[in-house]
């Protein structure tokens, strides 16, 4: 639990800087985008860095790395994570 934790807490840290709803605990977060299609773009996005993604009927991706992933791989997934939602935030203000 206290690596569920840990990790947890950086997972967090790193969404709570980004322009979009998320929620979750431990390894398990689901972030919350405007529609369906801003949500497929964002797990399209990810898979081509490597990162896979969970789309629900609703327009949320959800994440759920394992609680052995080494720290180097979660930073490196967040980074990917985080540039993928940010294109997509990007994309959104151009067509508003």
């Amino acid at each position: 639990m206290k690596r569920a934790a840990q990790l947890g807490g950086y997972v967090y840290a790193r969404l709570s800087t980004l322009p979009y709803a998320f929620q979750g605990r431990g390894l398990v977060w689901a972030v919350q985008l405007p529609s369906i299609a801003a949500a497929d773009a964002v797990v399209d996005e990810a898979a081509e860095g490597g990162v896979l993604l969970l789309r629900t009927k609703r327009g949320t991706v959800k994440l759920g790395p394992p609680l052995t992933i080494p720290d180097q791989q979660i930073a490196m997934g967040m980074d990917i994570l985080s540039r993928a939602l940010l294109a997509q935030y990007h994309r959104e203000a151009r067509s508003a």
